[in-house]
């Protein structure tokens, strides 16, 4: 049953990297290029991701269930960082601060919205027909509390614990948090939208995983990817992000009795590579960008692997 639905979880995750092959591809025959991915970055992030969110909280119907559900998946995120800013500096707390800053981001924030949203899905999808929104809408939920950490804790920790970075605009107006805002309300009103509102949100929101796979595809296909598998460190921040970090907090779940498609759901979004905002935050705080590509890099391709794992063993739990 384990190497079943390990099997089951790969495929979805080979199906992602297939997507994110054709983004290689496309930059290397300057089909559509990284400059042209960063330029469609905002509309993933500003337009998409939203819809995507706001999506999943229409597709729920609001009942105590789905309600518990939501908290416990919320719970369960806010835990998983936690815990993982904890690790992270009991490990990367000597040498290079602006390097130590990098592998420290990497290992705690994981790439929750481009890849746990689409994978969520697929993955419940797999294991139930129709059951993906429901891992959507748990995953929505991990990424409010990313959004949270990300830009407070992880601001600090990329600008050196500067107490002036925080901005808490930010922190309320960002894709994530205003998608939670918008569909919140309209789940817990049990609101049906006209169609003609309904539709658009949600052929928007099915663009996400196509566009934010080929995107990073092009991100990939600009790495030095020999060198990336030279610095120990990287693998060191790899090894706890992918294997470690999940294994422990999965179980660490079960314990507390999360089960079924929460469950699932909580490996899938505790097991995602790097955060592909890791580059993004190095660019803004003049930290090393080549730096946190290649560990992003390495991540992301090391999770083809880790992740179905990860996966299967929550499914088999």
């Amino acid at each position: 049953m384990f190497f079943n639905n390990m099997l089951t979880a790969f495929t979805q995750v080979l199906i992602l990297a297939v997507i994110v092959l054709v983004g290689f591809v496309c930059d290397k025959t300057k089909l559509y290029t990284e400059k042209a991915a960063r330029l469609t970055n905002d509309l993933l992030f500003y337009i998409i991701t939203p819809c995507v969110i706001i999506d999943s909280f229409l597709s729920v119907k609001f009942d105590k269930q789905s309600g518990l559900g939501l908290l416990a998946a919320l719970g369960c995120a806010v835990a998983f960082h936690i815990v993982a800013i904890g690790v992270s500096f009991l490990l990367f707390n000597k040498g290079d601060k602006d390097k130590n800053s990098i592998f420290k981001y990497a290992t705690i924030y994981g790439n929750m919205g481009y890849m746990g949203l689409p994978l969520s899905k697929a993955v419940l999808d797999a294991v139930s027909p129709g059951a993906g929104e429901i891992g959507v809408f748990y995953c929505s939920t991990a990424v409010a509390a990313f959004n949270l950490f990300c830009f407070t804790h992880g601001v600090w920790l990329m600008d050196g614990g500067n107490k002036k970075s925080f901005n808490f605009k930010k922190l309320i107006i960002n894709p994530g948090t205003l998608g939670i805002l918008i569909g919140l309300p309209l789940f817990l009103l049990g609101v049906n939208l006209p169609k003609v509102i309904l539709t658009p949100v949600e052929s928007i929101a099915s663009l996400n995983t196509p566009l934010a796979m080929i995107m990073f595809g092009t991100y990939l296909a600009n790495t030095d990817l020999k060198s990336m598998f030279k610095q120990k460190e990287i693998y060191i921040s790899s090894l706890v992000k992918l294997v470690i970090l999940p294994i422990v907090m999965i179980l660490a779940f079960r314990l507390c009795g999360v089960t079924g498609y929460l469950l699932i759901t909580c490996a899938v979004f505790v097991s995602t590579p790097a955060a592909n905002n890791t580059v993004m935050f190095a660019a803004k705080f003049n930290k090393d960008t080549g730096l946190a590509s290649k560990t992003t890099a390495l991540s992301s391709v090391l999770s083809i692997f880790t992740m179905p794992v990860c996966i299967a063993l929550a499914m088999a739990l």
